[in-house]
């Protein structure tokens, strides 16, 4: 068994939504629950993707494994070590951990050329001009931008080239786990899949982990080996790619895999819709906090936290998680038929 190389268990993070001295005295303050007793694993070499609406907590999850925020409570281990915020962290697990954000050019200085941009992380670890010059070159290089590209500055690239240069950037370090936020999502679609291919032989390459945060589910499918599903702070189906796409565990797995777009008139008949806005993080409801917005919710769901079931390779955070696996394989073999 491989130990992995990133391990959430239990984590919580709140955020007060003021920073009252009397509420705190009052004991009355109000949190955003953002991340909700998350626990998960992602194994050395593997692409774990993260995928659910605005506001599940993807992102802030992601920022409590860079060491950006701090957790409320639980515990993040990198390569079986507690570790806590970025600023207490030791150098060399710093390096060990690169990040790609969502717009690029956002991402880089504008006021520096761009290999200068790809040697901050460099500089910050003290190389010498002569030390991190090669090394920038040969990261270009890897990322499939020309020389000439080195004097330019962020303002004079695309989108595409942006990102390149600041992939170029997360793994100047040598990093082994690389956190991705909607790496891909502003760019335009033929760009994208040169991004994604990019970041695969990257990987393959390199030996890297990923941490992929996404909205659009037909690119997770296309990069990842494992899926979480998180919906209000909340993990609610965790399982390889394959296994979630042939068959989900989970009612909100299946409203975000029906609202692919798709040309075949059956999938559009079959999306599911779901009704009512995503409830407050400052109040969540109560039992499964899907429940206000879940077809199949009963009174069981209103006043239960469902623990994970197991259901073939996925783990799934519902009551009925096996009835409804069941449904789901009915209605695909039926479809098949057809």
């Amino acid at each position: 068994m491989t130990r992995p190389i990133v391990e959430v268990d239990r984590v919580e993070k709140r955020f007060p939504l003021k920073d009252s001295l009397i509420a705190r005295l009052l004991g009355n303050e109000e949190y955003v629950r953002a991340v909700d007793g998350v626990s998960l694993s992602i194994d050395p070499g593997e692409t774990l993707a993260l995928v659910g609406e605005s506001g599940s907590g993807k992102s802030t999850l992601a920022n409590l494994v860079t060491g950006l925020h701090a957790p409320t409570s639980g515990t993040i281990r990198f390569d079986g070590e507690e570790v806590g915020v970025a600023t207490r962290r030791d150098p060399e697990v710093l390096a060990d951990i690169g990040m790609v954000f969502q717009n690029p050019k956002g991402s880089l200085d504008p006021r520096i050329d761009v290999e200068n941009v790809i040697a901050e992380p460099l500089k910050a670890r003290g190389w010498s001009r002569s030390e991190w010059k090669p090394k920038v070159e040969d990261l270009v290089d890897r990322v499939n931008l020309s020389p000439s590209y080195l004097a330019r500055h962020p303002h004079e690239l695309s989108g595409g080239e942006a990102q390149r240069v600041a992939i170029a950037r997360a793994i100047a370090l040598d990093p082994r786990v690389i956190v991705l936020d909607e790496p891909v999502s502003a760019l335009d679609v033929s760009v994208q899949a040169k991004i994604l291919n990019l970041l695969m032989e990257l990987q393959a390459d390199l030996d890297l982990t990923y941490l992929f945060i996404a909205h659009d589910l037909n690119v997770v499918e296309h990069i990842a080996d494992r899926v979480a599903v998180m919906y209000l702070g909340n993990l609610m189906e965790l399982a390889p790619t394959e296994a979630l796409f042939a068959g989900s565990t989970h009612p909100y797995t299946e409203t975000l895999l029906s609202a692919i777009p798709s040309v075949d008139p059956t999938r559009e008949k079959d999306r599911v819709v779901l009704g009512d806005d995503v409830p407050s993080p400052v109040d969540p409801p109560s039992g499964c906090v899907f429940h206000t917005r879940c077809p199949l919710a009963d009174e069981r769901c209103v006043g239960e936290v469902p623990d994970p079931v197991t259901v073939g390779e996925a783990t799934s955070w519902c009551h009925y998680a096996r009835s409804f696996a069941d449904d789901q394989t009915r209605l695909v073999e039926a479809a098949s038929d057809d």
